[in-house]
């Protein structure tokens, strides 16, 4: 029977001697449910003390335990809090939902649906925002250890005017939350509506008099005066109006308006 002896510092942590002492030690304590096996003790965690998500394998009425998981990552956050447990493990897939962040959680993703592998570029899992929220992800007040690892997140905005499209919000929180191992972005957010009419613009200047009334024929009748000219500082020409020609006089009938000015809407 064979047997080896590994070197210091390695250790066969998962007994199979195909790969032989294939952990090296890198910490003598183990951040639990990180991914890594730092102490090398065959475990990265204890799945007790923790509440599991799977999109594919959960069930609303999920204990959250390994062999019951729930459906939903906010389900999985709202039960951690409520049962003073501070791992939510999220498998690979995709969840249509908003979250919320408690403070002094672990939220990991990342793993493989038997919740046996972590690995975040090969179990992706994401987080599709609904737009019925500020945000896909919202994290405030967060001032004790809390960590968001291993998410690609997609925010959306609702089809509003101007509604906005946010990812990730973080209010009132300090460098107690680590957000780490993530991709984050944002859809188009909407545009927003038409802006009331602006107010009118001031009168334009008087017009000059017209000419003195005279003695004629209806074939030589005076012309009425020009409006006064003005341009704004926008240049946009707001003339006056020019005074109406005189016409051929009829029994009770009266001379023509003058013209309409050039204004423009303020």
């Amino acid at each position: 029977v064979c047997d080896f002896v590994c070197d210091t510092g390695f250790y066969d942590a998962n007994s199979d001697p195909d790969d032989g002492c294939e952990c090296e030690q890198t910490s003598t304590t183990d951040e639990p449910f990180d991914g890594t096996d730092a102490d090398c003790d065959g475990e990265d965690g204890d799945h007790a003390d923790a509440v599991h998500v799977s999109v594919d394998t959960g069930s609303p009425f999920g204990d959250g335990s390994l062999a019951d998981p729930l459906i939903s990552i906010q389900a999985g956050i709202d039960l951690a809090n409520s049962s003073a447990l501070s791992y939510v493990l999220v498998a690979e897939g995709s969840y249509d939902e908003d979250i919320e962040i408690f403070e002094g959680l672990y939220l990991y993703g990342g793993y493989d649906v038997d919740f046996t592998t972590r690995d975040v570029f090969t179990y992706d899992t994401s987080i599709v925002g609904t737009g019925l929220e500020s945000a896909t992800v919202i994290a405030v007040d967060i001032l004790f250890t809390t960590v968001f690892d291993g998410f690609t997140v997609q925010g959306n905005a609702n089809t509003l005017e101007g509604s906005s499209a946010i990812g990730l919000w973080i209010e009132d929180s300090d460098a107690n939350l680590r957000i780490s191992n993530n991709l984050i972005s944002a859809d188009d957010a909407f545009d927003g509506s038409d802006s009331d009419d602006g107010m009118d613009g001031a009168d334009g200047l008087d017009g000059s008099d017209g000419q003195n009334a005279k003695m004629g024929t209806c074939s030589s009748l005076s012309s009425g005066g020009r409006g006064a000219q003005m341009t704004c500082h926008s240049g946009e020409v707001a003339d006056g109006g020019d005074g109406a020609d005189a016409s051929c006089p009829s029994y009770l009938s009266y001379q023509d308006d003058g013209g309409r000015g050039d204004g423009v809407v303020g």
